[in-house]
């Protein structure tokens, strides 16, 4: 089962919605001190489910490993969709990181971040290239520690597949896990992911859903559908409880594997193909990336009374979801406005021109 580019983008909206909750309910310190009415659910439970969406982070690291798979399998000129893809993915970055400058520039919030010493320049330069959290900079807003982890995740792509290819499955496992038998501090970003990465790398060369829904058919037979139903939310909720465990801090690389694995089956299965919520997770999947990158200057910088307003906890998420959406169709429209792909585009051959 090769999921479609359209089911990759409605995972990524239950990603970014995953990721909200996440940010917003992870500790009472992030929202002690308004009134929040957690209803259907006890406060305990939903901080709780808060903490363990933190899942999102390997859910979009294993859909990049899926996706680059897929894609860097069927391309002749592999250098180049690795370039292309790097490229892609910091000229986006860097106009964002340009618009927010510009817009919060009045607010002074660039020399609060960066300084006015001369090493400010440095730093800032450090941070539209995406790099700050590899470099230990300063960044404009904390949440852009991922970018950092996105270039290097698609500097090494090459090596991870041609890993893969060569090494057996048992072989590709030892090295991921060697760092953690050997006692480094899987706290580094590249370690604390690269499991993810690899496991959507594997899924996706080696067919794995579709062999996944084989197995499940053969012994299920006729009511599978209904009865992996339950056995996939039984996985799920086990992989959560034993990663949310003080036991499961020690094997978190490998739970963040099989824990996105096992929701995007789940998703593809009996989620994303319901009509309006599939479109609903569609369009939040296709400005993923653009609400990810601004949600955070509404959030916490400079609109935290506004997002955790509203008294319900879910209502919170549902007005913070639809103003950070409309901010994103603002900078599509901005894109559109400027004619910002035909830019990129000469900026891009230029590029491989001088750097082939």
């Amino acid at each position: 089962m090769m999921f479609s580019k359209n089911d990759t983008l409605k995972i990524k909206g239950i990603a970014i919605l995953m990721m909200y909750i996440h940010h917003f309910y992870l500790s009472a310190d992030r929202y002690g001190k308004y009134a929040v009415d957690f209803f259907p659910l006890t406060e305990t439970i939903a901080v709780y489910i808060a903490s363990a969406l933190k899942i999102c982070v390997a859910m979009f690291v294993f859909l990049t490993g899926y996706g680059m798979a897929v894609s860097y399998q069927s391309k002749e000129q592999k250098v180049l969709y690795i370039k292309h893809r790097l490229f892609t993915l910091l000229i986006n970055f860097v106009f964002i990181f340009l618009l927010v400058q510009l817009v919060t520039f009045p607010t002074g919030r660039l020399f609060d971040i960066y300084g006015k010493s001369g090493s400010s320049v440095i730093y800032f330069f450090i941070d539209m290239s995406g790099l700050a959290r590899l470099f230990g900079t300063p960044t404009f807003i904390g949440t852009w520690w991922y970018m950092s982890l996105a270039v290097i995740l698609i500097l090494v792509f090459p090596l991870l597949h041609k890993s893969l290819e060569q090494l057996s499955e048992i072989g590709v496992l030892l090295v991921v896990l060697l760092p953690y038998m050997l006692g480094m501090d899987m706290s580094t970003d590249l370690l604390r992911w690269i499991f993810p990465m690899i496991l959507g790398m594997y899924c996706a060369m080696n067919d794995c859903y579709s062999r996944i829904k084989k197995f499940e058919q053969k012994m299920l037979g006729k009511g599978a559908d209904f009865a992996f139903f339950f056995i996939e939310i039984f996985v799920i909720a086990a992989l959560i409880m034993v990663r949310q465990s003080e036991a499961g801090t020690y094997i978190s690389v490998i739970t963040d594997g099989f824990l996105p694995m096992s929701i995007i089956y789940f998703s593809i299965h009996y989620v994303v193909g319901i009509p309006v919520v599939g479109k609903i997770l569609e369009i939040l999947g296709r400005h993923s990336m653009n609400m990810f990158l601004t949600h955070t200057l509404v959030r916490v910088t400079y609109f935290q009374d506004f997002s955790y307003g509203f008294g319900n906890a879910w209502l919170n998420i549902l007005v913070f979801t639809m103003v950070t959406l409309m901010i994103s169709v603002g900078i599509e429209w901005i894109k559109r406005l400027i004619r910002f792909d035909k830019i990129t585009g000469v900026i891009e051959r230029k590029l491989n021109l001088i750097l082939p």
